[in-house]
């Protein structure tokens, strides 16, 4: 399949990458977000940026995959309920089970993850490349990656990668690629890590960072023993207590779903839902986009990519123009 890197003219020193989360997503389909975004921030900040989009749905194939994968279907049901048991019923223990699987089913096939991560470090060489060609020395070149949903998986996966692995040019201190801002907003690498465990060997694990080491932790390239330089000068994590991707049920902390790292900044939006006949019913609708009734549901998304960026204008203003 032909792909190329997005190539975009500076206008100053600084960029963002966005990468989104699940869904068919093609080049177009977020400019509404983007514009959003600019309009959030103000045209003052928006004009000194060079804003990039990556997509990757064309390497997914993760419905296939899904229906392939019955047995972890089942597992991952069973260790839901153990898991939640005490808090909601078996029926939403299956459906929080369900979507949980729409977030584990990419994560096993391994090729396209691999496919994703390679075009994701493509992507960020580019960056720098039309930051050199812009005349920004290095040094100076303040690149910020915003993320989404399973994007913020693919964005943890890349950076180890990219922080590690010297082929790539990519390393904090080696090569002087130290982002200037890590922007997750709902991930799911915690969640993912928890479930990938749980499945064992039905989750190849050959390059898999999300369950590496003892916990998650910030990519960064080790110096030696006792020092590592971190990938970013900025991570930083946002989610909303109603968000079961991000790790939130019912504003409850889902601790084998929240990511919670050494050395990040944590933002926890208070997230209201509109019109809750109930907290299963609630759950169903959340997890399966369906009507209620004789209509939709009239709620506030806690998934809600734009809300997020809506919340966090006056973060994102900050950390952009830093």
């Amino acid at each position: 399949m032909s792909w190329n890197p997005e190539s975009v003219a500076w206008p100053e020193q600084r960029a963002v990458l966005f990468v989104h989360g699940i869904g068919n997503a093609k080049p177009g389909d977020y400019d509404p977000l983007v514009a959003k975004f600019k309009t959030e921030i103000g045209t003052e900040l928006a004009d000194k940026l060079a804003i990039y989009f990556l997509y990757y749905d064309d390497l997914n194939n993760w419905m296939q995959q899904k229906v392939q994968f019955s047995q972890g279907i089942g597992q991952l049901k069973n260790w839901i309920k153990l898991e939640m048991i005490q808090d909601v019923s078996d029926e939403v223990c299956d459906e929080i089970a369900d979507y949980s699987g729409d977030i584990i089913f990419p994560v096993i096939d391994q090729a396209a993850r691999a496919m994703i991560r390679e075009r994701y470090l493509a992507q960020l060489n580019q960056i720098r490349l039309d930051g050199d060609k812009a005349d920004v020395p290095r040094r100076k070149q303040q690149i910020s990656i915003i993320a989404h949903s399973m994007g913020c998986f693919h964005t943890y996966e890349t950076l180890w990668t990219a922080a590690t692995d010297p082929k790539y040019c990519l390393k904090p201190a080696t090569d002087g690629m130290q982002f200037q801002n890590v922007i997750l907003m709902a991930p799911p690498v915690q969640l993912i890590r928890s479930a990938a465990k749980a499945l064992g060997s039905l989750i190849p694990s050959e390059g898999l960072s999300t369950i590496r080491g003892t916990r998650l932790a910030i990519p960064a390239e080790p110096f030696d023993i006792n020092t590592n330089t971190g990938c970013a000068k900025n991570w930083i994590s946002i989610t909303g207590d109603c968000d079961p991707v991000g790790g939130f049920l019912f504003r409850k902390k889902l601790t084998w779903a929240y990511m919670d790292m050494t050395g990040q900044q944590s933002f926890i939006d208070k997230q209201t839902l509109v019109n809750m006949p109930d907290a299963e019913a609630l759950a169903q609708h959340l997890i399966e986009d369906k009507s209620l009734g004789d209509g939709p549901l009239p709620l506030n998304n806690p998934h809600s990519w734009d809300a997020y960026i809506a919340n966090h204008k006056g973060g994102l203003t900050q950390w952009l123009s830093a």
